[in-house]
């Protein structure tokens, strides 16, 4: 990833891979792939984040997810069992 998405730090693209990992696990409508773990890095860095909070996390499900559905499931299901798993809220 630190060589699609330049200036990502190694600890952000450890949870971002982390994170993504997880919610393919999952059943989602449409499963994010690598374009949307590449954009999400994107937006990531955008807003100025070096590692993933709950907040950076929800604001910026709709670069994983197409449909809205997927986002909610994700935000109430998918998010905090992540965050128990990965990283540290």
């Amino acid at each position: 990833m630190t060589t699609k998405v330049p200036g990502i730090g190694e600890e952000l693209a450890r949870q971002i891979c982390n994170f993504m990992q997880g919610f393919r696990e999952m059943d989602f409508y449409k499963k994010p792939g690598i374009a949307e773990t590449l954009d999400w890095a994107t937006a990531l860095l955008t807003l100025h984040r070096s590692e993933l909070d709950r907040a950076a996390v929800e604001d910026t499900l709709g670069t994983i997810f197409k449909y809205q559905e997927d986002v909610l499931r994700a935000r109430d299901e998918a998010v905090p069992m992540l965050f128990g798993r990965y990283a540290e809220d």
